[in-house]
């Protein structure tokens, strides 16, 4: 199907010369994607007609299958949501949701194991071991009533965002403290978390640039800045504890005596894909 002309798929509305014509018996005009799958997309598009619709659904299956595709995706948008029930006759899954569409697919090889990865396993949030030139550690309280102990500042990262980008942005809105990334510390990873998903929880290790705290009311009920010594004799938490232990031995302000775990940026093997990034220990001779 690659190679063709882009035709109209539905009847009904979307002006241009096709207007109001129908192609029944007519595969519907989907996109090639990766790993031999197709993509249908109703985002742009108004299905009046679900007859139609599911006469050309029905062709289309028939033929991906007959070719050997190994699954078919459609993006269904809000304004479709009619199509929801359809699909589903035709053993389609709602895989994931974006703001506006639902994104559905079928596997496409009956008796062979379905190799579409589910989507959204794992949460990712992070947090701010922050020292400011004293030594001192940055300690928030939250006002959730399930969280009433004294904690590292941070929360969930935004899509796209690096662990200490997100790590800076999350201490500076709930603290007002601007601080610069040194390196990772600790990562928990914990399964059957908030909304059914696993959850990656990433301590990360934050030089504050400046001490006076801001607090977000919404967020933070309290926070304070407490010696060194006193953060590692009062931690409680499990991941408190830890850290507490991994600091034993730091000097005033100073970081990991045998180096923190660094961020590095490598280009993408794949044309066209952005580059990442790599944490490891430090490399010999660094």
């Amino acid at each position: 199907m690659a190679g063709k002309q882009p035709r109209r798929a539905f009847s009904g509305q979307g002006g241009g010369q096709d207007g109001n014509k129908t192609f029944l018996g007519e595969p519907l005009e989907v996109t090639p994607m990766p790993f031999n799958a197709v993509m249908l997309d109703t985002d742009n598009m108004r299905v009046t007609d679900t007859s139609d619709f599911t006469t050309r659904l029905l062709v289309t299956v028939q033929q991906l299958r007959r070719e050997g595709r190994s699954s078919m995706w459609v993006r269904v948008h809000a304004l479709n949501g009619h199509l929801l029930g359809v699909l589903g006759t035709f053993g389609f899954k709602c895989h994931h949701c974006e703001p506006e569409s639902v994104i559905m697919n079928l596997w496409l090889q009956p008796g062979k194991e379905n190799k579409v990865p589910p989507y959204a396993t794992h949460l990712v949030g992070v947090a701010g071991f922050c020292q400011n030139k004293k030594g001192e550690v940055l300690l928030v309280k939250e006002g959730s009533k399930n969280l009433s102990g004294w904690k590292l500042p941070g929360g969930y990262i935004n899509p796209g965002e690096e662990f200490g980008a997100a790590a800076v942005r999350e201490v500076e809105e709930e603290t007002g403290v601007r601080s610069s990334f040194e390196g990772l510390l600790a990562l928990r990873h914990q399964h059957q978390q908030s909304f059914g998903v696993d959850d990656i929880y990433v301590v990360t290790r934050l030089q504050a640039l400046t001490d006076e705290l801001r607090l977000c009311s919404s967020e933070i009920q309290d926070a304070r800045w407490v010696p060194l010594k006193q953060f590692q004799d009062e931690a409680s938490h499990p991941i408190l504890r830890t850290v507490a232990e991994l600091t034993r031995g730091w000097g005033q302000g100073e970081g990991p005596v045998r180096g923190d775990i660094v961020e590095r940026e490598h280009p993408s093997i794949l044309p066209g894909r952005p580059p990442y990034k790599l944490y490891h220990a430090p490399l010999p001779g660094q």
